[in-house]
């Protein structure tokens, strides 16, 4: 009977812990690629918060570099052209996608693929793209924005939220603190 209550005690405190053992973003590598009209863009430099113009993401000969760390607060991927700006800011539970609209016409086709082992699910917090779609597959994120008609001024934002993986070191310690409890009740046995 002790053993039995001793070893539902563990059970619930592990399910207990279990959530506080995410981690958030901060920290986690991403990869990022932007594609508009199936052609690939990538990064902002985190620590200008700009593209360059040479030498970074957007130089074919760095074109295939697209791993940054998540600082938190400032843009992560982008892509600055003459008709719009677009940038992905991560924070440490989810980003925001944002396109600034600078001429009128249709927009391409959006992809952005973000892939992150610290990624676990995705969700929608609020989106103003006609017809974006999203989803994730593993640890990839994908999300689709349809060509669609803007004019100059129009501003477009959707914010994710991501759910994180379980620590790794978190959930071994849960399983080594099970064992030792185990190993204590066959002692007093």
């Amino acid at each position: 009977m002790r053993k039995t209550v001793w070893m539902m005690a563990v059970l619930q405190s592990a399910l207990c812990v279990a959530p506080l053992c995410h981690a958030d973003n901060i920290g986690s590598t991403v990869t990022g690629v932007l594609n508009f009209a199936g052609l690939s863009k990538n990064s902002y430099d985190p620590a200008s918060g700009a593209v360059p113009t040479t030498g970074y993401q957007n130089s074919s000969s760095n074109q295939d570099s697209s791993t940054i760390t998540i600082l938190g607060g400032g843009n992560d991927f982008g892509q600055l052209g003459s008709a719009d700006n677009d940038v992905t800011s991560f924070s440490n539970t989810g980003f925001t996608f944002t396109d600034s609209v600078f001429s009128s016409g249709n927009n391409s086709s959006i992809k952005l693929t973000f892939t992150d082992t610290a990624f676990g699910g995705v969700s929608l917090l609020s989106n103003d793209f006609p017809g974006l779609t999203y989803g994730i597959v593993g640890d990839v994120i994908t999300v689709n924005i349809p060509i669609n008609p803007v004019t100059p001024g129009e501003v477009f934002t959707a914010s994710f939220s991501t759910t994180p993986e379980p620590s790794s070191l978190a959930l071994l310690a849960i399983g080594l603190c099970g064992l030792a409890g185990l190993h204590k009740l066959r002692a007093k046995a």
